[in-house]
């Protein structure tokens, strides 16, 4: 392992310190691991920045790579960071292993389980899905410009044919951090994002298909011009069939043309009676200036740079009563979902935000619940909004039901829970040729 590399074992290391006797293993400041022998003087081998004890006999060992012989040792191996692991095997663990060196070692995690969120953008084709994407990857610090479809300089959109022609051909994933607006600076609150951008054409759905089956969420693109269109009714099939939740978000409202309302309208009709609106717009195609957030009732306009800058603002006079009536029917339909949130209402007290985060939480994770956001990818409005959605209402992986499989031998029903102490599991859902490394299998553990 090399120091701030990838996780592994060195084998290929010289001037390694070996012992006949037992060692004691005493505290080490960042990263560097210090070990005695009882009753002799210190003695170690550097490499990198850190310790690797290693060999037999008491004596300075040379070797390309490293077999057990007859006597107990401990072997020493470094991880990302300089976290270090002891490992020891016995005598009879060797020669279980046919004298062949084996190591095993565990990190902690940079962003535990709950702080993880495995989603993909899925749409019909020119929607706005790898626009949408670019303007994540740009707010998550991924890339410091951002790459226009139209331009054929996007980050999703890698393959030459898929730059030439301006539409997405195969799934492209990618990794990036996000501390929710609400909460800018506070480290315990940054999540982890794996998304995955996904075709919209029809000729290449399969594409769509499979990467639905091992994600946990999906954010769908509606272009607000023609809301619900063909792929989008295939696409939120497939979710359908995975029980995977969704939150829909309609893009371009700065479009001649466009409407939220029939937007909106459109996916109760022809996809599911479970949307809810989250936000409202504040004016509409030339005129689109900002988001209303109906859960904390505060007006948001995107300023700066490329909309970086979210500026809250009260609603405006004119879509006061509008926001009031939308306010109270997201209020409704979430509270329906808890029987304690319920009696409040009823008492007339409006349940505190984190309740109802909590309680809408738990309704989308159950497609009970699907939130409608809005905004323009194009002029970078309302993306960041859509992350804040995706850390507080989409499912981490120990949200989603175990994993069911069957033993290969036995053929008995296995199930693996999303947890670092269950065995290892996963499965391959595409294979992919790169011209330089060849085949390439992508796996969801």
């Amino acid at each position: 392992a090399q120091r701030g590399g990838a996780s592994g074992a060195i084998f290929q290391q010289k001037n390694m310190r070996a012992f006949q006797n037992g060692w004691t293993k005493k505290p080490a400041a960042k990263g560097q691991l210090a070990q005695q022998k009882r009753d002799e003087p210190r003695a170690s081998g550097r490499a990198d920045g850190l310790y690797y004890p290693f060999g037999q006999n008491g004596k300075r060992s040379n070797r390309k790579s490293f077999f057990l012989h007859e006597r107990p040792f401990f072997a020493i191996v470094g991880g990302i960071r300089g976290r270090i692991r002891l490992i020891f095997f016995s005598q009879l663990e060797r020669a279980k292993k046919g004298g062949l060196l084996i190591l095993f070692f565990s990190m902690e995690r940079d962003y535990p389980l709950e702080k993880v969120r495995n989603f993909g953008i899925i749409a019909h084709i020119d929607a706005g899905k790898t626009t949408t994407s670019e303007r994540v990857l740009f707010y998550t610090g991924v890339s410091h410009k951002i790459g226009e479809v139209h331009e054929g300089a996007t980050v999703m959109d890698w393959m030459e044919q898929e730059r030439e022609r301006g539409i997405t051909i195969t799934s492209a994933a990618t990794t990036c951090f996000w501390t929710p607006t609400y909460a800018p600076g506070e480290a315990e609150k940054k999540h982890r994002f794996n998304l995955i951008d996904t075709p919209g054409h029809i000729d290449f759905t399969i594409e769509v298909k499979r990467s639905l089956r091992v994600l946990d969420g999906a954010v769908v693109v509606f272009d607000g011009v023609a809301g619900v269109e063909p792929q989008s009714e295939t696409n939120w099939r497939y979710a359908d069939d995975g029980r995977v939740p969704r939150i829909c978000f309609i893009n371009k409202l700065d479009r001649m043309g466009a409407s939220y309302e029939r937007s909106f309208q459109s996916i109760l009709d022809r996809l599911t009676k479970h949307a809810v609106r989250m936000q409202l717009p504040v004016g509409e195609e030339e005129n689109f200036a900002g988001v209303i957030d109906l859960l904390t009732m505060k007006y948001f306009t995107f300023e700066g740079e490329m909309g970086s800058k979210i500026v809250e603002h009260e609603i405006p006079a004119e879509q006061l009563e509008d926001a009031k009536q939308y306010h109270g029917a997201l209020i409704e339909a979430i509270v329906e979902n808890d029987e304690e949130l319920m009696n409040q209402y009823l008492e007339g007290k409006e349940p505190a935000l984190a309740d109802l985060k909590r309680v809408m939480r738990k309704a989308v994770i159950e497609n009970k619940i699907v939130p409608v956001f809005t905004g323009s990818s194009l002029k970078n409005k309302g993306v960041q909004l859509v992350l804040d959605a995706v850390v507080d209402y989409l499912p981490s992986p120990l949200d989603i039901p175990p994993t069911k499989g069957h033993d290969p031998k036995t053929d008995a029903e296995i199930f693996r829970n999303a947890s670092d102490n269950e065995p290892f599991s996963a499965l391959a859902f595409k294979i992919a040729t790169d011209p330089y490394v060849g085949q390439l299998a992508f796996f969801r553990v």
